[in-house]
């Protein structure tokens, strides 16, 4: 793997590849934290739904039914895009240090 993988030529101008690679690694990054959110959100929305349709059956026939319960349920969005520090703050910030910690080291 690490054969194969770009590495930052830092004495060239171009180093596209690399760069491309860095930046879809946040972008993975926060498409797994969204996801992982999700998740755990509907697992708790199923456990919760379960729970109410169990006390509106005790009701007996004035208690709600699933579609109904479901039907009241909103569930808010996510998106990558909500995640502005860590997709688009977050890589300036690192890019901006490991410039400054390169330049120090001599390779820029």
């Amino acid at each position: 793997f690490w054969y194969n993988s770009p590495q930052p030529e830092f004495h060239q101008q171009a180093n596209v590849l690399f760069w491309v690679i860095y930046a879809l690694i946040f972008i993975g990054l926060a498409l797994q934290a969204s996801g992982a959110r999700m998740s755990r959100q509907a697992k708790f929305l199923r456990e919760g739904v379960q729970d109410q349709l169990i006390l509106e059956q005790a009701k007996g026939p004035d208690g709600l039914t699933k579609a109904q319960i479901d039907a009241k349920i909103v569930v808010p969005r996510h998106t990558i895009f909500l995640q502005i520090f860590p997709l688009y703050i977050l890589p300036i910030i690192i890019i901006v240090i490991g410039y400054f910690f390169f330049s120090l080291l001599g390779f820029i």
